[in-house]
């Protein structure tokens, strides 16, 4: 889950305080694939340092 506005410009995507979303694959040049309202993303995992607060393992 989102703690804070995370705004992912490659992808014209923004995650609001509280949004759910799934991090379905940790990728290779710190990238990770999240999933969120059924639709795949990929991005640097620099962006959800400090942004998160996972909900389950």
């Amino acid at each position: 889950m989102s703690k804070t506005n995370i705004q992912l410009s490659d992808n014209n995507l923004k995650i609001n305080f509280g949004d759910e979303f799934d991090i379905t694959d940790v990728l290779k040049n710190n990238k990770v694939e999240i999933m969120l309202d059924h639709k795949s993303y990929i991005f640097d995992r620099n962006v959800l340092d400090g942004a998160i607060i996972a909900l389950s393992h």
